[in-house]
């Protein structure tokens, strides 16, 4: 029977129990589970409470700028490839063609998107939410687990660190950017995994968290490289056996981005003729201290403008308490000095890095993004959380003056953000203000770490158990708040702003797939391709990738891993200047849809956007109206001479389309406009001429007679292109009457190389024509009096500026004329092939007379191959971008051919992950006996290990 006094009190049993091996295991998976469990609760809490779906299903989504825009498109098109339609090698819904690998490796390589395979249409946005939620949640966990065997204790302490990172404002922020979440969640595991290759443990994890890392997101996982490199060196300052050390982190650390070369290699290889080969800034400029301030304020965020600045934004919030105890670590007598100082000035590196716009810069690869700049910044907001989970472990042992810097350190700060609130700095708006609420809460944090740090039984070596609990609490409730507080107001700023996507109109744009099912389900094979006249509901521009939305062969896309040849083509064409296919009257005019193989066009009858007209002309020229059309809300127009993609043309030598030429007389080129090269293109395809034997062209200028209001004055060159000088307001007035031959047919304007600076107005209606969302050719209507005017109105004052007007009449019956004879030698019988690594179609054609070359509009690129009956043959570039074939030599008559685009840089990463694979056994199995080698020849000559 125990003695009275020796009796232990439930505190005291479960304290015991806890100390035990099987206490121990269960707070080993009871502690990180909880603060996945908290973070869950907290961002599901966060989300519910804003009314966001799927916890409300008529709520908002995630969904906002590049996500709404960009990537649910290419998450849709994902999903059909999940279930077995289309290609996860090359697509055609990009514009022209092009490969679908380096859309993958940048946006969808997380495993967590196998899951959408399950999933409805409608549901894609709602995963966004969800699986953002999942991936924090895990964060805080693995944040957690990294505490826990770094620092060899428990303690729920380091939940306010944990759930900081999980919650921490750029992770809210770049929820839109989904496929950088991955990296977040993974990155407490490379710095776990570093230091245990200094311990010599658990080698696999630092290798596999740094593949992992550079898989999902090659972009963030290369930033992680380099800071997994600066901390390795933090560590080697203070650490024994550094040469064994040294070894572990360069072989895994080798292997590790092998394995994931599958995905970052493939995506460099591809790199080439992208905006990734931009070069660095010029000059270097250091941004205000101010904007560092800001980045640690609870309401740094206030507009989705805040992160369109092209430099100097950054965002880190992760709650107050680990500003307060990060300030202290400096102080923590119970880390070695060096410790101490090596990571101190890792993060003062971290802090010049992000002032400076060429360090800044060289993190993101050696640009400065446009948007989202210093996207480095969660390695901010993740240092200072470990920092401070190191701190409050060894507590203790601070020295105790040292708490007087967190009140220091505000009173340096809060001058500056008072006198700087809401003002213009030189990089743009200060968005941010003080909170007070969050002022309120580091003061409460920084009072009890003053008062744990100064009164002695806090400082005893175990210290009253109540009073601790009561300061854990304490710090761990405002921690909490204060963290939920700034992810609330990331969500708060969206949610004002309407930044976010409904759920009501997603839906909406899910609910059109059958309009474009229909069309699709009239061919066999998918080598044709089709477009719409109108923009998907949520879509804030025209750049928002409908044909990977939908899922079809189109010309309208926007990335990041677009090629500029593509762009810079489509530009020539007289498309986007920002360059991709508009809506029908963009650039598209009837003649090169048909050279493009826009075989069909959908139209809602709503008009083309909100300052067009709608569009009633005859219908689309050689496009005619489907009698059988599915919904009655649609309009289908099918075009029988579209192009196939794959046709004979006449012999050409030249790789590029003439795009100007010498007059007589003149002593410089005449460059032409955008529809004189269209016409330009068909006389290099096909010899028609009319009885005096000239070239018969498609478009026909119309001559305008131009009057300009008082004030405006202009040069003209010998090419008779003017430009003007005078106030804003001044308007160039355009007046044509259209001659009896062209009534009828299709009318264009345009204007050549003009800046943003014009509205534009159409027999009075209004036409966006050269701003960033709507350029290119437009199409109008003809009228009963054939009397027309084009008002260009000036925004601002001219000076000297270039304007280049062009109207012309498209002639359908010589286009068709060109479209017959084109298709004589067009592709037959198509039929898709689809390898591991190629995707590609062919079919048959009849050769005859004197056509010479076979021409697709498929991007030339190098990793195109073409076979002529079975035989492979040269490829060549023609028609300025396309990819073609001679036909000299060959026999008249009926020929196989076929087109495959075979991804060689796939081939290259997917075999280098396979070796990394096969390497990584031996080097797991034998790097012990290496390092043990290394540090006994050490030992040898004498040298010391430490």
């Amino acid at each position: 029977m125990e003695n009275e006094g020796t009796k232990k009190t439930p505190l005291d049993r479960f304290g015991s129990f806890f100390a035990s091996k099987k206490g121990s295991l269960t707070l080993d998976i009871l502690m990180p589970l909880l603060a996945l469990l908290i973070a869950f609760s907290l961002l599901c809490i966060l989300f519910a409470s804003h009314g966001f779906a799927p916890f409300d299903p008529n709520g908002s989504t995630t969904m906002m700028l590049d996500q709404r825009d960009q990537y649910i498109a290419y998450l849709r098109y994902y999903q059909a490839i999940l279930k077995g339609d289309g290609s996860l090698i090359y697509t055609l819904g990009k514009a022209f063609g092009g490969d679908f690998m380096s859309i993958f490796t940048y946006y969808l390589a997380s495993p967590f998107n196998f899951f959408i395979v399950f999933l409805n249409d409608g549901d894609l946005a709602n995963f966004f939410t969800v699986s953002a939620i999942i991936k924090l949640s895990f964060a805080a966990m693995n944040f957690y687990l990294l505490c826990r065997y770094s620092l060899k204790k428990h303690s729920p302490l380091y939940f306010l660190f944990a759930v900081g990172f999980s919650l921490m404002s750029y992770n809210i922020i770049y929820m839109s950017n989904f496929m950088y979440l991955d990296v977040i969640m993974v990155l407490p595991l490379v710095f776990l995994g570093i230091l245990f290759l200094e311990q010599g443990k658990l080698r696999w994890l630092y290798m596999a968290s740094l593949a992992y890392s550079l898989a999902t997101s090659w972009y963030l996982g290369a930033m992680v490289c380099i800071m997994a490199v600066l901390f390795f060196l933090t560590r080697l300052v203070s650490t024994k056996n550094r040469l064994a050390f040294i070894y572990r982190f360069g072989v895994f650390s080798l292997i590790g981005g092998l394995l994931a070369a599958a995905f970052w290699l493939t995506a460099f290889l591809h790199f080439e003729g992208t905006k990734a080969t931009a070069s660095m800034p010029r000059n270097n400029t250091f941004f205000p201290l101010t904007i560092f301030f800001s980045g640690w304020m609870e309401n740094s965020y206030v507009t989705q403008s805040t992160i369109s600045r092209n430099t100097g934004y950054m965002t880190m919030f992760v709650g107050v308490a680990p500003l307060v105890f990060g300030l202290l670590y400096p102080f923590n007598k119970g880390y070695s000095w060096k410790e101490r100082l090596a990571e101190s000035g890792l993060f003062l590196l971290l802090v010049v890095c992000s002032l400076s716009s060429v360090l800044s810069a060289l993190w993101h690869g050696g640009r400065e993004p446009s948007w989202f700049p210093t996207r480095f910044s969660f390695l901010m907001g993740f240092l200072v959380c470990y920092l401070s989970a190191k701190e409050v472990t060894k507590m203790r042992k601070t020295w105790k003056w040292g708490a007087i810097l967190p009140f220091a350190i505000l009173g340096l700060a809060l001058p500056i953000v008072l006198l700087m609130d809401n003002k213009q700095g030189k990089t743009g708006p200060m968005y941010y203000s003080l909170s007070v609420p969050s002022l309120v809460l580091y003061l409460l944090t920084a009072t009890f770490a003053l008062v744990y740090l100064w009164l002695p039984e806090f400082k005893a070596k175990w210290g009253n158990p109540i009073k601790n609990g009561v300061f854990a609490v304490s710090i761990i409730t405002i921690g909490l708040v204060s963290c939920y507080r700034g992810a609330s107001n990331v969500v708060e700023a969206n949610l004002r702003g309407k930044s976010y996507t409904t759920s009501a109109l997603y839906q909406l744009d899910a609910s059109l797939s059958p309009a474009f099912n229909y069309v699709k389900s009239l061919e066999e094979t998918n080598a044709y391709r089709m477009e719409a006249t109108f923009n998907r509901p949520s879509g804030t521009n025209v750049i928002n990738n409908n044909p990977l939305f939908y899922h079809y062969n189109g010309l309208n896309h926007y990335s990041s891993s677009e090629k500029k040849d593509v762009s810079n083509f489509m530009k020539k064409l007289g498309f986007h200047i920002n360059p991709f296919y508009e809506t029908y009257d963009g650039g598209s005019t009837s003649a090169i849809n048909s050279y493009l193989g826009v075989r069909y066009l959908i139209d809602d009858g709503q008009g083309n956007g909100a300052y067009e007209p709608i569009f009633e002309r005859n219908p689309l020229g050689v496009y005619h109206k489907m009698e059988d059309a599915l919904r009655d809300d649609y309009d289908y127009f099918k075009n029988d001479y579209a192009l196939p993609l794959g046709f004979v043309t006449n012999y050409q030598k030249a790789t590029y389309v003439s795009q100007g030429e010498r007059r007589e007389g003149k002593s410089s080129v005449y460059w032409y406009d955008d529809l004189e090269y269209q016409n330009s293109i068909y006389y290099s395809m096909c010899r028609l001429t009319d009885d005096e034997g000239n070239k018969k062209p498609i478009f026909n200028a119309i001559p305008c007679v131009t009057t300009l209001s008082p004030g405006l004055t202009f040069t003209e060159d010998e090419h008779g292109t003017r430009r003007y000088s005078g106030p804003a307001g001044s308007t160039i007035t355009l007046h044509f009457t259209t001659p009896d031959a062209y009534f009828g047919q299709n009318l264009y304007f345009g204007v050549k190389d003009t800046a943003d600076i014009f509205n534009f107005f159409v027999d009075g209606a209004m036409y966006r024509v050269n701003d960033y969302f709507y350029s290119g050719i437009k199409g109008f209507q003809e009228t009963s009096t054939h009397m027309h005017t084009i008002r260009i109105v000036a925004k601002e004052e001219l000076e000297n500026e270039r304007v280049r007007p062009e109207v012309y009449a498209e002639d359908s019956d010589v286009l068709k004329e060109y479209l017959t004879a084109l298709q004589k030698g067009g592709l037959q019988d198509p039929y898709e092939i689809k390898g591991l690594f190629s995707y590609g179609f062919g079919g048959t054609f009849e050769l005859e007379g004197d056509n010479k070359q076979f021409l697709f509009t498929i991007p030339y690129e190098k990793e195109i191959q073409i076979e002529l009956d079975g035989k492979r043959q040269e490829v060549i570039k023609r028609n300025d971008i396309f990819s073609a074939i001679s036909l000299e030599g060959v026999a008249a008559g009926k020929h196989s051919i076929s087109i495959v685009y075979s991804d060689r840089p796939f081939k290259v990463g997917f075999a280098v992950s396979v070796a990394a694979v096969i390497l990584a056994v031996p080097a797991l199995i034998f790097s012990p006996r290496v390092e043990k080698l290394l540090t006994r020849k050490k030992e040898e000559t004498g040298g010391s290990a430490s």
